[in-house]
């Protein structure tokens, strides 16, 4: 399953839980959060490779643009012609833009998905027994 198919299921989910009222059935909830916390705990994953990728990225380019300000400095003979700190890192933020929207998008979903999490949550143990099946 890729990210985007992960993040399709947690939405047809929460679709799910808005058509069929989840929220206020005690007894549909227990399996609609077991499922919802599966795809969750997956989004999770997938965030943390892309975050993890992205440091790794973003440190490999620092040190290609850092090796080349070195060697453009070097041989550079006037002031204006020196690559500046400022424009090392614009170049650097140009080069990890791409990886940079990634993350930021799976942050914000991961962000609803967790609130959504912590809501099931809440509705269970205010449900408490009969959320559990016991009347």
């Amino acid at each position: 399953m890729t990210t985007d198919d992960v993040i399709d299921k947690l939405r047809a989910l929460k679709l799910t839980y808005i058509q069929d009222n989840v929220g206020a059935n005690p007894a549909l909830l227990p399996n609609y959060f077991q499922e919802f916390l599966g795809y969750g705990t997956l989004l999770y994953d997938y965030y943390a490779e892309v975050v993890s990728r992205f440091e790794l990225r973003e440190a490999e380019v620092y040190k290609e643009e850092n090796t080349r300000r070195l060697e453009v400095n070097k041989v550079a003979t006037k002031s204006n012609e020196k690559m500046s700190a400022t424009e090392l890192d614009q170049r650097v933020g140009i080069r990890i833009a791409a990886l940079k929207a990634e993350r930021k998008r799976l942050e914000q979903i991961v962000r609803g998905t967790t609130i959504h999490i912590n809501g099931c949550q809440s509705l269970m143990k205010n449900y408490g027994d009969e959320s559990k099946g016991i009347r």
